[in-house]
């Protein structure tokens, strides 16, 4: 889990796998898995 003012980029992966650079950056690779793709979009639009 994180807040949504630490998310700094959002990087689109083939077959519509999200990367995400956090503030402060974090040694590990943070992603968003397919099946949670829709849910992290409806709540990074707000």
């Amino acid at each position: 889990m994180v807040k949504l003012k630490s998310i700094a980029n959002v990087h689109i992966f083939p077959k519509s796998h999200l990367k995400i650079d956090l503030l402060p950056p974090r040694k590990e690779e943070v992603f968003v898995s397919i099946d949670k793709v829709s849910k992290f979009k409806e709540w990074l639009n707000g």
